[in-house]
């Protein structure tokens, strides 16, 4: 009876623990409802935010997930107010230059002092000719200078042509020089020496054409050095 007894109190005391044990623990739906919660009221959750939609229960409805705030925009910046076209400035007429005048050591052909370029190229052209059975050129003082001006010319100008921006066409030049002629002709060159600038001349047409056309008279060569090498103008008259 004595262990029957024992038994038993052991069991009550078991089931007061249990109880005890039970009752410490929290209903495992707290964290998701508030009974007190107000209709439209919204709580948040462990699977999400929830919304109460009627007292004494709650929905199991998630809501959406809180989207950011817009990026601030920039407030639309007034069209510019046009502004006027700036003018030009006026530019200035290149200014005619003081032809180049032959170093100390040049030649004198028909009273006109050539320098050695300009001899080497006086030469090569009358040899050509007397190869071609055609009377020498005569180097003629006017001409030099023209040809002289138009090769400084072309330097401080930057172009490559036979019009020029100060004289205009040669025609033009030799008449604003006082030169008289019947037939005129010009040869240009840019080249590194006036050697290859004669070779040049008589492989091309239209340059051969004006070292050998019979009818010419009279020559100006003029030869300016720059960076390069050198610029050579040939100028061919008829006299009248």
């Amino acid at each position: 009876m004595r262990k029957l007894a024992l038994a038993r109190h052991w069991q009550i005391v078991a089931l007061m623990a249990l109880l005890l044990l039970v009752a410490a623990v929290p209903p495992l739906h707290t964290a998701y409802a508030s009974w007190y919660l107000q209709p439209g009221q919204v709580i948040n959750t462990p699977t999400g935010p929830v919304v109460v939609r009627a007292a004494g229960g709650t929905t199991t409805s998630t809501l959406p997930a809180p989207q950011p705030a817009p990026a601030p925009q920039p407030a639309p910046q007034p069209a510019p107010a046009p502004q006027p076209t700036p003018r030009p400035a006026p530019q200035s007429t290149p200014t005619p230059q003081p032809a180049p005048q032959p170093a100390p050591g040049g030649s004198a052909a028909n009273g006109v002092t050539l320098t050695a370029d300009e001899q080497t190229l006086l030469g090569l052209i009358n040899q050509a000719r007397e190869q071609a059975g055609l009377q020498p050129l005569v180097a003629n003082a006017a001409l030099t200078n023209m040809a002289r001006l138009k090769a400084q010319d072309i330097i401080n100008n930057n172009y490559f042509d036979h019009t020029s921006p100060v004289y205009g066409t040669p025609e033009d030049m030799a008449r604003s020089l006082g030169i008289s002629f019947r037939a005129l002709g010009e040869n240009l060159a840019k080249v590194r020496n006036v050697q290859y600038a004669n070779a040049m001349f008589m492989g091309s047409h239209w340059h051969k054409y004006n070292i050998l056309y019979p009818e010419f008279t009279d020559v100006g060569i003029g030869v300016v050095h720059y960076q390069y090498g050198v610029v050579v103008v040939e100028e061919f008259i008829q006299r009248p």
